[in-house]
């Protein structure tokens, strides 16, 4: 080989060098899986999550998962929701475990299925009083003598303000 053919292939292997360093220096590094604090959280409400079969559940877990992908920092799963079951019992009585037990028993099967499924869930709880009813509710309502945070449209107590011979017309409830 002459001196010019080594040079050349000096010449070659060095920018061939220069280049795959350049080339891969520029590639993401891999990865660490994001935690709940640093990633975004995709999670789609789920009517039926409680009351789909094992098997409908899983499927609906791969689809999930097979539509909507995964990526660094972004974590699927589904928001549920749970109305509490409130017992009737007198609003003066401190409520006990056994008495919620229907509902502390939904959130541990909601957090289970989760878990065995892998994906995160979102946890809404209702409570009844301001959306739907309870059965505590009636007795709350009567024993609040402000009334003011059963109303279920928002309005929080009633206060007019209206020029004072506009007042003997109905005034409506603003927020206070």
């Amino acid at each position: 080989m002459s001196s010019v053919s080594h040079r050349m292939l000096a010449i070659t292997s060095f920018t061939l060098l220069v280049a795959a360093t350049t080339f891969l220096s520029q590639q993401p590094s891999i990865r660490q899986p994001g935690r709940y604090e640093d990633s975004l959280v995709l999670a789609p409400h789920y009517i039926e999550f409680l009351t789909e079969s094992d098997a409908r559940f899983s499927h609906q877990v791969s689809e999930l998962k097979r539509r909507l992908g995964s990526a660094p920092h972004v974590l699927v799963g589904f928001a549920a929701s749970l109305p509490i079951s409130f017992p009737a019992v007198d609003i003066r009585q401190t409520l006990t475990e056994n008495q919620m037990a229907a509902s502390l028993d939904a959130v541990d099967r909601i957090v289970e299925r989760a878990r065995a499924s892998q994906v995160i869930v979102h946890i809404t709880l209702t409570s009844g009083f301001f959306h739907g009813m309870n059965d505590l509710r009636p007795a709350a309502i009567q024993s609040d003598v402000r009334n003011a945070q059963w109303f279920a449209d928002g309005w929080i107590g009633v206060q007019c303000r209206r020029p004072a011979r506009l007042r003997h017309r109905r005034c409506r409830p603003v927020f206070g």
